[in-house]
């Protein structure tokens, strides 16, 4: 779902506009207003760490691999898992980035 511009509720706008020196904006953001596993909504920000190549890549890898993370392995405590998440797609970022 693009959400360049998009008025979420009146507590949250994102407007993700490219750094004064990026042509493109490297940020990722994923906003599930609905139900994500035991979860009754989601929103991911992923920095797309600025001024390295591949950032757009990495934040928009990140994003959709917690949010897969958290749709495969529920029952746990939520905390533990989103740090699982996280840790997972690191390691994953850093495995895509071996093969360059």
């Amino acid at each position: 779902m693009s959400l360049e511009g998009r008025h979420i509720d009146e507590d949250i706008f994102l407007n993700p506009e490219p750094e004064k020196n990026r042509s493109v904006n490297q940020d990722s953001l994923l906003c599930e207003e609905g139900a994500v596993s035991d979860l009754s909504n989601l929103f991911i920000v992923a920095d797309g760490m600025g001024g390295y190549n591949g950032g757009d890549f990495a934040s928009k890898f990140c994003v959709d691999n917690v949010k897969d993370y958290i749709l495969n392995n529920n029952g746990g405590s939520i905390i533990s898992t989103i740090r699982s998440a996280i840790a997972a797609a690191n390691e994953g970022i850093r495995e895509k980035n071996k093969d360059k």
